[in-house]
């Protein structure tokens, strides 16, 4: 019987050599060394906590010291996280001094000598604003390292490859490498970027041409590195709180700490609701295209329902960022989907203050004179509006019917209050809607009841 192969074994057989220089160490783990193999534009390393994240953008760093000219640059949020024990100066400075290579204290910069013009590897701080960042990153590296990606924004990040170039004829590939947890205000982007689309050719368009590129993730975590002490560090993070354990232990992307309004373990999830259930479309219109700048908002239909035994299913939501007149596509093909699943279902739709408003309300009655189609104004703030649906989900009232939306209204729902996302807004919109008995049904949806009364609320 052949024995299993290691992950080693099998790189090994997939994967080039690494380039290696004599400043890197021997001693690499598995997950390093297939990190060192990538040659492509850009990749990211970790998830967990202890993988020697750090070490392995350090060794990145270091692997084309020997080629005349080479520049590389490692950087971190702030000064004191660069020079920290156990940082990336502090690491450096531990494997070459005594080498070669020679330390500027003032320019925190370590020069190396190649028989040509001497390689540079430089460690910086990320400092905020344009004319910070032109300063401190307006040259030509051929290497840019970033150290726990998820405390940067995207723009900041993105900003980085304008210093991505080389001189022609240049044997060094451009590489754009980061390491990082999934804790901090850029983990959501670090995740759509690495963790869900990582791992394929990309076409994005780059100074103003659309280029295609290779972006790779190695996800390592703590039992990837044999060469720290696991016991220890795990009873270090046994302090930490339970979703940060979560998400630094296992390198769970999706860990969130429980929410202030809404837990995610209240909602349970049912295949089905009831046959018997009567509904209300709840729309929180957006004509924001996806492509907006910022943070756009999202148009959100939400389809909410109960049977009269006191719970409430959310049955489906529509969730998209769109053009005004892709909005109303999308609000009256839902509605034509809804008629033949519920028929006579009353439809509304948050109005906007002011005559543009009501405009919109009325144009959307005009245009669906096949449904029962009315405006809500809100009143009162938006967390405000969402205690009453917020009280049901406390007392386990509401249930979700299983779909593809579940895990993005989850993750949305458990923000509140700290924010009031839009899927939170068609859920208190829906259910307001449904318990104040203010629509009147017409006899075709009181026969589509069936034997159930309409409850006194």
């Amino acid at each position: 019987m052949s024995q299993r192969k290691s992950l080693g074994d099998l790189l090994s057989q997939i994967l080039p050599k690494p380039k290696l220089t004599k400043y890197i160490p021997e001693t690499r783990t598995e997950k390093q060394e297939a990190f060192l193999c990538l040659d492509c534009f850009e990749a990211f390393f970790g998830g967990g906590a202890g993988p020697g994240k750090t070490y392995a953008l350090l060794m990145s760093a270091l692997q084309y010291v020997d080629i005349p000219g080479y520049s590389a640059l490692l950087i971190r949020r702030t000064s004191p996280e660069l020079t920290a024990a156990g940082g990336l100066v502090d690491i450096a400075k531990e494997w070459l001094t005594g080498t070669d290579a020679e330390w500027n204290g003032s320019l925190k910069r370590w020069t190396f000598p190649t028989g040509g013009k001497p390689a540079t590897v430089d460690f910086a701080h990320y400092e905020a604003g344009v004319k910070g960042q032109q300063k401190k990153f307006g040259g030509q590296v051929q290497f840019i390292g970033v150290d726990e990606l998820t405390e940067f924004l995207e723009s900041e990040y993105r900003f980085l490859f304008r210093s991505l170039r080389k001189p022609e004829g240049m044997e060094v590939p451009l590489r754009m490498r980061s390491a990082s947890n999934p804790i901090g205000v850029g983990a959501p982007f670090v995740k759509q970027r690495f963790v869900l689309y990582g791992n394929k050719t990309v076409r994005e368009k780059i100074a103003g041409q659309m280029m295609e590129y290779e972006r790779r993730f190695i996800p390592a975590k703590l039992d990837d590195n044999p060469y720290i002490d696991r016991a220890s560090y795990v009873q270090s993070l046994g302090n930490m709180e339970p979703h940060l354990l979560q998400a630094l232990l296992d390198g769970d992307w999706d860990a969130k700490p429980p929410g202030k309004m809404f837990k995610r373990v209240d909602f349970k999830i049912v295949p089905v609701a009831p046959a018997s259930c009567w509904w209300v479309r709840f729309w929180d219109l957006a004509a924001t295209p996806e492509d907006a700048g910022g943070n756009p908002s999202w148009t959100v239909g939400l389809k909410l329902g109960t049977d009269g035994s006191g719970i409430y299913y959310v049955a489906d939501i529509r969730r998209d960022r769109l053009d005004p007149a892709d909005v109303k596509k999308l609000v009256m093909q839902t509605a034509m989907m809804d008629e033949n699943r519920t028929p006579g279902m009353p439809i509304f739709i948050e109005q906007e203050g002011g005559s543009s408003g009501k405009t919109v309300i009325d144009d959307y009655v005009k245009s669906m004179p096949a449904f029962s189609v009315e405006g809500r104004r809100p009143t009162g703030p938006k967390t405000a509006r969402a205690v009453p649906v917020a009280n049901q989900a406390g007392a386990g009232n509401i249930r979700l019917v299983q779909g593809p939306w579940n895990g993005a209204f989850l993750d949305e729902i458990e923000q509140v209050p700290s924010k009031v996302m839009d899927q939170c807004d068609g859920l208190s919109g829906a259910y307001n809607e449904l318990v104040s008995g203010s629509w009147s049904a017409s006899e075709e949806m009181v026969q589509s009841f069936g034997s159930y009364d309409r409850p006194d609320w």
